[in-house]
């Protein structure tokens, strides 16, 4: 099956259906999951890259920020959790945590109306990056088997 998405083909296999169809019964009830997953996949039909970077971006806060907490300092929070969450090591942690912070810079220019036309090489480089990065969050929550909190992110890292 293969499904049309503006800027990058996708073919599935039939076993990547049976596989996805697992993951998704796995976690269609966590809540870490199921809207970034809904926002990933709604992605795919946008044709503006803005609109698919602020969909990601859904994603990544729904995932990776605690609801009803403080919300200070997102972009710090974020990238951080990210950083941790999707890191190999020290370097890689260090270049999604960089990289993370940019596109969350993008992000909030797009959605507070002051994006320029001159960033578009620039936009789309980051929402290619941010689309790995969820794609790869999504994947990583997708095949744990303990329960996933923002929260122990944190505590993770002060561990250290």
């Amino acid at each position: 099956m293969a499904l049309a998405s503006p800027s990058v083909p996708v073919t599935l296999r039939n076993e990547d259906v049976v596989l996805l169809r697992d993951i998704y019964k796995k976690t269609r009830s966590d809540k870490h999951f199921s809207l970034p997953l809904k926002r990933f996949a709604e992605s795919h039909v946008r044709n503006a890259v803005d609109d698919r970077l602020v969909d990601y971006w859904i994603g990544l806060e729904s995932m990776f920020l605690s609801r009803g907490g403080n919300q200070g300092e997102l972009k710090f929070r974020a990238a951080l959790r990210i950083a941790e969450f999707l890191g190999k090591d020290g370097a890689d942690r260090t270049r999604l945590y960089e990289l993370v912070k940019q596109s969350y810079d993008h992000r909030s220019r797009v959605v507070h109306g002051v994006h320029n036309a001159s960033e578009s090489e620039t936009l789309s480089h980051i929402e290619v990056e941010t689309r790995t990065i969820l794609r790869k969050a999504l994947l990583k929550l997708a095949t744990m088997t303990e329960p996933f909190s923002p929260d122990k992110l944190d505590a993770r890292l002060l561990s250290r």
